[in-house]
């Protein structure tokens, strides 16, 4: 049986994010108040790019939230790839959640793999 749980309580943010939310290929990410900013963005003013995206550690629920709604990136179904619905957070073997979904191809729970939306064609 699946047990379904809210993905973790909120942890203390790291110094450095250790993955990029903004598409570098470095870690660029910074947290304030909750919320992550471009830190390749802005000047001595502040940051200019960011702040929709919930903090994976100190705002765990709602970065679950925005990654399931996220628009254009689609969650697809490990076994054939098709978008999954109906997704939630399950608790897996070791101490934190994986997301699952309903694949209407296979016609049943599947877990959820991870798709980025394909870029615009080119002009």
């Amino acid at each position: 049986m699946i047990k379904q749980l809210i993905p973790t309580e909120p942890q203390q943010c790291p110094v450095q994010m250790p993955v990029s939310y903004f598409g570098a290929s470095y870690p660029d990410s910074q947290c304030i108040e909750g919320y992550l900013w471009d830190e390749d963005s802005g000047d001595d003013e502040g940051f200019t790019s960011g702040g929709d995206i919930p903090c994976p550690f100190c705002n765990p629920a709602d970065h679950a939230d925005y990654m399931k709604e996220h628009d254009g990136d689609e969650f697809v179904c490990e076994v054939c790839d098709t978008k999954l619905d109906k997704l939630h957070w399950a608790e897996t073997e070791k101490p934190s959640v994986k997301l699952y979904g309903h694949c209407p191809k296979c016609n049943c729970n599947q877990w959820a793999g991870y798709k980025e939306a394909k870029a615009d064609a080119e002009g």
